[in-house]
């Protein structure tokens, strides 16, 4: 808040905060300072990433209300319902939501 304060630009690490109540006081710093305020996604800018993101902003694809996402990493193929084994990611499929829907405070 206080380098919004200061008129600059703050990028944020995952998590963005700890409760809403850090996240409206951050969002009301960067609408009082006109900064951008943004949660790091390395992925928001990925070429695939922005085709998923521009098709829904399009319409091509009506309302979307329901996301399944897989995050796997090296190996094998394997079902995306995998409960057991290394390289679980719970909240990796969260981030690719957050960077294809663009939902960081103060936007894309």
């Amino acid at each position: 808040i206080r380098a919004m304060e200061a008129g600059k630009h703050v990028v944020v690490e995952k998590v963005m905060c700890l409760t809403v109540e850090e996240a409206d006081a951050m969002i009301a710093a960067r609408d009082r300072h006109g900064v951008l305020l943004t949660c790091f996604q390395n992925r928001r800018w990925d070429p695939d990433y922005l085709t998923v993101r521009q098709v829904i902003d399009s319409g091509l694809l009506g309302e979307v209300f329901h996301v399944e996402s897989t995050v796997d990493g090296y190996g094998p193929p394997h079902g995306w319902r995998r409960v057991t084994g290394s390289g679980r990611r719970p909240g990796a499929a969260v981030g690719s939501l957050s960077s294809t829907a663009g939902t960081s405070a103060g936007g894309s």
